[in-house]
Parts: structure tokens; C-alpha cells; sequence
């Protein structure tokens, strides 16, 4: 059994996922607060519309691909078949790829009726955002699931605890500088990327 499997790494990496979910939870929390506190009701609600379906698009766009990743990337380690593994890898990129360009297409079709109410600033930059945000963010997920399956949660763990502390001090620079709407839309673009 790889040392990667073994069930103190099992335990360390749950530990770190753990540490950084709370982490994230925290800075997410001051994070909303400011950025509600700063836009007011009306343009919170059209960022949080955004980071909704940016979240819609994720779902869409992984659709059980990652947990497909994750499940028999490791039990083909696990059987010390690492060509087994590189090819369940190639194959589900390639059908995560093709899922992101359908999600893609569909998402500008309907472009027009998921702007949100009040929205002055034109359905292309809106859903260029939502699906930047969203389809990257599915696609790193993917990539993070197949470190799962390789016993790498640290890689994980590492990405989330600096994107969460990059956002809240964007937030927070964004906030002492006065910022409107686009700020914040384009940091939370930005960090997803």
C-alpha cells in the first residue's frame, strides 16, 4: 500500500481539509459582511445573483465527474496500475471538457433571461463573468479532485486557504477605496479564476 493511502495520511488529509473549510468559512463570512455593508441591499442582491450562478455553473459543469475522479483514480493506485490511473484521467478531462463547452453554449443562449433584475450594465459582461467565474472554477475543481485521488489533499487545502485570504484582503482594499458593484464582481471573477 503507497504511503499516500496509508491511514495516517488519510487522517492528516482530513485534518487539512478540515482546518481549511473553517478558514474559508471565516473569511467568507467577514467577506459577505463587508461587501453587504458596502453595496447596500439592491447591489448585493445582483452580486450574490452572480456568485449563485457562477455556483450553478460549477454544479452543471461537474456533474459527478470529480467524485468519479477522485473514486477510481485512487483505486487504480491503489491496485498500482498508475497507467490505469493517467487513462481514467485523460478520459474524464476530455468528457469534463466537452460538458464545460455544452454548458458554455447553453448558458449564452439563455444569456438574456438569467441577467439579473435592475442589471445596467449589459447581458454580455454579465455572463462573460458568471461563466468565467463559474466554468474555470469547475474545471479547477476537477484538477483538484484528480489530486485527491492521487492523495494529495494538501494541494487542496493550500489553494483554498490563499485564495480565501487573497479575497478578503481584495475585499478589504476594495472596501477602504469605496467600491461599487464591478469592483467587487471582478475580484470574485478573479479569485474563481
Amino acid at each position: 500500500m503507497s504511503a499516500l493511502f496509508r491511514p495516517e495520511a488519510a487522517i492528516r488529509g482530513a485534518l487539512m481539509i478540515t482546518w481549511s473549510s473553517y478558514f474559508t468559512y471565516g473569511t467568507g463570512l467577514v467577506v459577505g459582511a463587508v461587501i453587504a455593508r458596502q453595496l447596500g441591499p439592491t447591489e448585493f442582491g445582483q452580486y450574490a445573483y452572480l456568485v449563485w450562478l457562477a455556483s450553478v455553473l460549477i454544479l452543471a459543469t461537474n456533474n459527478g465527474i470529480n467524485a468519479t475522479a477522485i473514486r477510481f483514480v485512487s483505486e487504480s493506485l491503489g491496485r498500482n496500475a498508475p497507467t490505469l490511473a493517467d487513462s481514467v484521467h485523460g478520459w474524464l478531462l476530455i468528457r469534463q471538457l466537452l460538458v464545460a463547452l455544452l454548458i458554455a453554449v447553453l448558458t449564452f443562449v439563455a444569456a438574456d433571461e438569467l441577467i439579473p433584475q435592475g442589471w445596467a450594465l449589459g447581458t454580455g459582461l454579465f455572463i462573460t463573468m458568471a461563466m468565467l467565474a463559474g466554468i474555470v472554477k469547475a474545471l479547477y475543481l476537477f484538477h483538484v479532485s484528480l489530486a485527491k485521488g492521487h492523495g494529495r489533499y494538501d494541494v487542496e487545502a493550500a489553494c483554498v486557504v490563499i485564495t480565501s485570504a487573497v479575497n478578503l484582503i481584495g475585499v478589504l482594499v476594495l472596501y477602504l477605496n469605496g467600491a461599487g458593484l464591478m469592483g467587487y464582481c471582478w475580484l470574485f471573477v478573479f479569485v474563481s479564476v
